[in-house]
C-alpha cells in the first residue's frame, strides 16, 4: 500500500518539477527608449525610459505628437507601431524586430525595446568617485519613490544591462538623469556635466525563485512519502 502511494506519487513531484523549469522567461512588460541618434545610444533629454504594459496603445510629444505601441513577443522579439493615431490602428510604421534594434521614428528620433526582466536592482550613488554614496533598491521596470533619491525608475534589459532614470517627477514622466550602464561595473558617471556617479547590482529574478521553490517543494514531498512508505 505504502509502496504504490510512493509510486504515485513520484510523477506527481517529477511533474511539479518540470513546471518549475517551464516557467515563462517572457516579460509582461517592456522597456522603451527613445534616441537622438541611429544606435540608440542617447537618450533624448529629459525623456525617460519608460516600462509599457504589452499592447498598449500610448502617446509620446517626442516623438511628433503621435501614438506608439509597443508588444514584448518573447525574450528575442518584441513588435512596433510607430506614428499611430490615438488607437495605434493606423500607423506609419510597423514591425517585428529583436530586442536592441534601433528603428527610425516621428520627429527625428529613434527607439528600441527591451523585454523587462523580473529583477530588484540596487543603486549606489553619490559625489565624484563614489567615496560616499547612498543605497536604494528597487523592483526592475517601476518607478519608485526612494528615501535617498526621490521617485526613480531602474530597468534591467538583460545580460546585466541597466537602463536608469533619476530627478524623476512623482510618476518618472520626466527625469533629469537617464542614461544606461552596466551592472557590476565599477563607480562611472551618470551624467555628463555633473558629478554624480554610482554602481549598479542585480538581484536573482522573481522567476527563478519561484521555480527554485517549486523544485524545493517536489523533493520536500518526495522525501516525505518515501520516509512514510
Amino acid at each position: 500500500m505504502a509502496s504504490s502511494r510512493s509510486a504515485l506519487l513520484v510523477p506527481v513531484c517529477m511533474l511539479l518539477a518540470l513546471i518549475a523549469v517551464a516557467q515563462p522567461a517572457t516579460a509582461a512588460n517592456a522597456a522603451f527608449g527613445i534616441f537622438d541618434d541611429s544606435t540608440c545610444m542617447t537618450f533624448s533629454y529629459t525623456v525617460p525610459s519608460v516600462d509599457i504594459g504589452t499592447g498598449i496603445c500610448k502617446g509620446s510629444v517626442t516623438l511628433g505628437t503621435t501614438y506608439y505601441r509597443i508588444n514584448a513577443i518573447s525574450d528575442s522579439s518584441f513588435s512596433y507601431n510607430l506614428g499611430c493615431d490615438s488607437t495605434c490602428t493606423t500607423c506609419t510604421t510597423s514591425g517585428t524586430a529583436a530586442p536592441g534594434t534601433c528603428i527610425s521614428a516621428p520627429n527625428g528620433k529613434y527607439v528600441t525595446a527591451h523585454p523587462i526582466k523580473a529583477t530588484t536592482i540596487l543603486s549606489n550613488i553619490g559625489e565624484a568617485g563614489c567615496n560616499s554614496t547612498t543605497s536604494s533598491t528597487v523592483p526592475s521596470g517601476t518607478c519608485t519613490n526612494t528615501a535617498s533619491h526621490g521617485p526613480i525608475r531602474m530597468i534591467d534589459i538583460g545580460q546585466s544591462r541597466v537602463w536608469y532614470n533619476y530627478g524623476c517627477d512623482s510618476v518618472c514622466s520626466v527625469c533629469k538623469i537617464i542614461g544606461r550602464t552596466t551592472a557590476g561595473s565599477p563607480c562611472t558617471s551618470l551624467a555628463l556635466g555633473t558629478v554624480i556617479d554610482g554602481y549598479f547590482s542585480i538581484n536573482s529574478s522573481a522567476s527563478l525563485t519561484a521555480s527554485v521553490t517549486l523544485i524545493g517543494m517536489a523533493a520536500a514531498i518526495l522525501s516525505a512519502f518515501t520516509v512514510l512508505g
